[in-house]
């Protein structure tokens, strides 16, 4: 789990954003302070995260929203197909 420190101590108390293994996090996204991003999940590109991402889902939009489910085994494979391709 990685851990990000965002500092906006004249707005916000400060809180980590967690990102779990296998997240995709789209150009100039946005996250508010304390959020967790799932594990597979994928945010597209200028999102606004306002709250908790379940795992493999897809979201995106102002503010983010659930929109396509993942299939985590699918995923899981491919990335195992890449992993033997570069050996």
């Amino acid at each position: 789990m990685r851990k990000f420190h965002l500092s906006f101590e004249k707005y916000w108390k400060k809180k980590d954003v967690e990102v779990g293994k296998h997240a995709i996090i789209g150009t100039a996204c946005v996250c508010n302070p304390g959020v967790f991003i799932g594990e597979g999940a994928t945010i597209g590109s200028m999102s606004l995260i306002t709250k908790d991402l379940e795992p493999w889902w897809v979201y995106f939009g102002v503010p983010a929203k659930k929109q396509i489910p993942r299939n985590k085994e699918e995923m899981m494979q491919i990335v195992k197909d890449f992993k033997n391709s570069l050996k």
